[in-house]
């Protein structure tokens, strides 16, 4: 990865965006693998300052979160969860909200009405990109809202689910 990054230009986040893109997060993530948690960040840095979309960020978000859970950083991991949430257009809370889980379930309840769970499985597979990105982050974050906030557990279970 590092002699990918230093062959490209001084332009290349104008001139070759995926490619530099994809240089770029592969070298997050080996150096998160690596346990380099320094250069992860600071690679990570350029790539959030230089993506166009969230959709681009939200690979080095997941990174991040993984590091953090891996340092056993949770709250960093919830925050850093909590700043891609909201740039997907999603607000979760740090305290349980019984009126927000319970909107939460009725709304699950409403969209499965009489459904059968057995017919969940014949659904197909979604395919737009906010939805994925959306499901990725609140996946990546649950370890370390399990075993930071659990009581927090019915907001990310509800979030799942209504993104949907």
């Amino acid at each position: 990865m590092q002699t990918g990054t230093d062959l490209l230009t001084a332009t290349c986040w104008q001139t070759q965006y995926e490619l530099t893109l994809d240089l770029y997060t592969c070298a997050v993530e080996s150096a998160y693998l690596n346990g380099d948690f320094d250069e992860m960040e600071r690679l990570a840095a350029i790539v959030l300052s230089a993506a166009r979309t969230i959709l681009d960020k939200v690979k080095i978000y997941e990174i991040q979160i993984s590091a953090q859970t891996a340092q056993n950083q949770m709250l960093k991991a919830i925050e850093i969860g909590r700043i891609a949430l909201s740039e997907l257009g999603i607000e979760f809370p740090l305290t349980p909200d019984v009126a927000r889980i319970d909107a939460g379930l009725k709304q699950i309840s409403d969209r499965i009405n009489g459904e059968k769970i057995e017919d969940l499985l014949y659904l197909p597979p979604n395919s737009n990109l906010h939805v994925l990105a959306k499901m990725n982050l609140l996946m990546a974050f649950f370890a370390a809202v399990y075993m930071r906030l659990p009581n927090l557990l019915p907001c990310i279970s509800t979030a799942i689910v209504a993104v949907v």
